[in-house]
């Protein structure tokens, strides 16, 4: 696939026909006339792109579905998308001017962030913005709670982890009016002031270790080297309504979302030798949980689950992530790994935790601390207390 194809399918095919030779294509979506959000029309005379192969964002508030709406400026979207970014996968950024560009000149390579910084007008950025390499990308721990939001629960779960994450913590919210509730919890919290930047916020947090920012997956320029950052609410953006239609959909929310956590896991990264952990305290993650790039799957796939929760009803009783099941059940496969047990539905195996959840109250449950078992052999383990391993049920059945 040649630079014109990329752009036509992921961008250029949102906006016009794709009759003809790819070039001429590209050529026609950038110099057509589109219509807007509002119903007027208009060519991409203004603002900034970047074309790449999930969902490509646009500044002009084109109404184009398969588009992502994106108000930054060309800079902050352009360094948070470079921050973010890879390197294994191409992307197009993209500078719309008034004059229609002279299609051999459409696009052009750079070999480096200077010749990058020169072609697009960037005159001075943060220096903390070329302390990521791609190669030494510091460490992520992930953590992950599929409570409810907005709950009792929920709200007694957030206070709980940020009281028990190391410090300094980060607490990135969607709204003020969130961050002032945690604030209100949180004794010696600095919070940020619907008045000032991110970045102030930050400042006058001093020796402080707990900082609760609205908007603080962008804009947060600081040497703090924060060892925990907190998400209590995935930051969704909310639907736009002009002349009371909506103009926006989920496709535009869901990766704004993606945007942004992504932003979010960089917080906790500002040195190759970083080490953070983040805590991801909503339900909704499923819906955008490819939002951790590619070199930290590896570390996504051994997140570890908030579990065993007391939830007080008519009678106590002990919450179970059923994620974690289906985590053991993709990690191990569904034989039992103390007799080899096959089974005919995936119902005749159980996921044994290997440290009772009754001993423990609420802790962190990864992978390593379940195991698959058949019923049989799930009843044996319990026969004693503390229960048997796997391997001590492997011996009575002369498995080893």
């Amino acid at each position: 696939m040649n630079t014109f194809e990329f752009f036509n399918q992921y961008f250029g095919r949102h906006l016009v026909s794709q009759e003809g030779e790819p070039h001429v294509a590209a050529y026609r979506a950038l110099s057509s006339s589109h219509t807007l959000s509002k119903g007027t029309p208009s060519r991409l005379s203004s603002g900034w792109a970047i074309v790449r192969p999930s969902i490509s964002s646009l500044q002009l508030a084109v109404a184009a579905s398969g588009l992502h709406i994106d108000p930054r400026t060309r800079v902050e979207a352009f360094m948070a998308e470079l921050e973010l970014w890879d390197g294994l996968q191409p992307r197009i950024f993209l500078m719309f001017d008034k004059a229609p560009v002279p299609i051999e000149n459409l696009f052009m390579s750079v070999d480096s962030f200077e010749d990058f910084k020169r072609a697009m007008g960037i005159r001075t950025v943060s220096k903390l913005s070329k302390i990521i390499e791609p190669t030494l990308h510091g460490k992520l721990h992930f953590h992950v709670s599929d409570v409810e939001i907005n709950t009792p629960e929920w709200m007694d779960i957030v206070q709980k982890v940020i009281d028990q994450a190391m410090r300094p913590t980060l607490i990135v919210t969607p709204s003020h009016e969130l961050s002032q509730t945690l604030g209100s919890l949180i004794p010696n919290a600095v919070v940020r002031q619907p008045e000032e930047t991110t970045s102030a916020a930050a400042y006058r947090k001093g020796k402080a270790d707990v900082l609760i920012a609205a908007g603080a997956w962008a804009g947060l320029d600081t040497t703090v080297r924060w060892s925990s950052v907190v998400v209590p609410r995935i930051p969704f953006e909310r639907p736009v309504v002009l002349d009371g239609h909506q103009e926006s959909h989920f496709l535009n929310s869901r990766n704004s979302a993606l945007r942004r956590m992504r932003q979010v896991i960089g917080r906790g990264l500002r040195s190759p030798e970083a080490e953070c952990h983040v805590f991801i305290l909503d339900s909704r993650i499923k819906a955008i949980e490819f939002f951790v790039p590619k070199r930290f799957r590896p570390q996504w796939a051994e997140k570890v689950y908030l579990e065993g929760a007391r939830i007080e009803v008519s009678l106590s009783k002990l919450e179970r992530d059923p994620t974690v099941r289906t985590r053991a059940l993709s990690h191990y496969g569904q034989d039992c790994m103390a007799c080899g047990f096959k089974p005919r539905h995936i119902s005749q195996v159980d996921v044994h935790h290997l440290f009772p959840l009754s001993e423990g109250g609420e802790r962190l449950t990864s992978i390593q601390d379940v195991a698959v078992l058949c019923a049989t052999c799930h009843r044996l383990a319990h026969s004693t207390n503390p229960p048997m391993t796997v391997d001590a049920i492997r011996v009575v059945n002369g498995k080893i």
